[in-house]
């Protein structure tokens, strides 16, 4: 029988997908990735081994920036504002795998 924790763990889980969409959720898969950024203007940044930090070549509404933190924060036990946006360890964090992905998730 699967636990109320487990149900919540996969909703979770689930939503945090969706609200990355494919081109985040690709960059999470790369174990060559370390950080992802994203600037005020919502263009998106990765910082890779060996690479240093690059262009991704696509912008991130603020909207899903916002929802996105706001995942994070609460699946973390915290939450996230103006002061406190910056979430190390955010995505591993969310699978509970810290072979999930990237270091970080910024909005700078």
């Amino acid at each position: 029988m699967i636990s109320t924790q487990q149900i919540q763990e996969r909703r979770r889980d689930e939503l945090l997908r969706r609200q990355l969409g494919p081109q985040l959720l690709s960059a999470i898969a790369d174990p060559k990735i370390t950080d992802i950024l994203v600037n005020e203007d919502g263009r998106a940044w990765f910082e890779a081994h060996g690479k240093g930090m690059f262009e991704a070549g696509f912008s991130v509404p603020a909207s899903q920036v916002e929802s996105l933190i706001g995942t994070v924060a609460a699946a973390l036990g915290t939450v996230a504002d103006a002061d406190q946006v910056h979430t190390a360890g955010g995505a591993a964090a969310m699978s509970g795998d810290a072979q999930a992905g990237p270091g970080a998730l910024h909005a700078d």
